[in-house]
């Protein structure tokens, strides 16, 4: 239960920060402006909204029928169908939940409860997640002596929006895998780079070289701090 807790913690304090966070419509395409890292969100938080709504009415389906609501008008067309046709053997799911209802109001409440519970965290992870995947970085210098300001999009925010950080603010760190990297916000924790298949604009790659590479020159032209592991690797 504390682990079940903790976790709930974590998902709202990245949700909460998130909506914190300044939304602000990135710059435009010109002379100032470079796009360090440009990818596509993974499939799921593309489709993040569709994967919660399948949740929903799994979680609203299971409590219907531990809780039976609908047995009146079921069993009122099981009778008028139970002449005209053969009974069914009936599946497994059928007879698990035909248990499930023969249950204590407590048991049931339990059940009912874990599956919610479940369905709760499972959506809100996806929220969560999405809105730490980087989709694009555009780094923005207000003049040749000006500050330069870092634009993070992520996958849950519209086309042209972004979060607005400081350069000096802001560092390349390694992920939790080969394929991710991290930059990190003082203050604001971290959002994932997925460099398998980025697209790095005003990099050109060599034939097998490791897509992380063209990354981290990148974000080092954009005046950005490196941490030296992920330099190194």
């Amino acid at each position: 239960m504390s682990t079940i807790i903790s976790r709930l913690r974590q998902i709202q304090r990245i949700l909460s920060a998130s909506r914190r966070l300044p939304w602000v419509e990135v710059p435009k395409p010109g002379p100032r402006t470079t796009v360090l890292y440009q990818r596509s969100p993974p499939w799921w938080a593309k489709w993040a909204h569709a994967i919660i709504a399948v949740d929903v009415m799994l979680m609203t389906s299971i409590v219907e029928y531990t809780w039976d609501f609908g047995g009146f008008f079921r069993q009122a067309r099981d009778d008028e169908t139970s002449e005209k046709e053969p009974a069914e053997t009936e599946s497994l799911p059928l007879k698990i939940i035909g248990n499930i209802q023969e249950k204590s109001a407590a048991k049931k409440v339990f059940f009912s409860g874990f599956y919610v519970l479940s369905g709760v965290i499972f959506g809100a992870g996806i929220l969560a997640s999405r809105s730490r995947i980087l989709r694009k970085v555009t780094a923005y210098k207000a003049g040749p002596r000006g500050e330069t300001t870092l634009y993070l999009q992520t996958a849950a925010h519209p086309r042209n929006i972004g979060h607005p950080f400081p350069s000096y603010a802001c560092s390349l760190k390694n992920g939790d895998m080969p394929s991710r990297l991290l930059v990190v916000v003082q203050g604001h924790g971290g959002w994932t780079m997925l460099v398998n298949g980025a697209n790095v604009p005003n990099q050109n790659p060599k034939i097998g070289e490791n897509p992380r590479h063209a990354v981290i020159r990148a974000w080092r032209d954009g005046g950005g701090w490196i941490e030296p592991s992920a330099n190194a690797k």
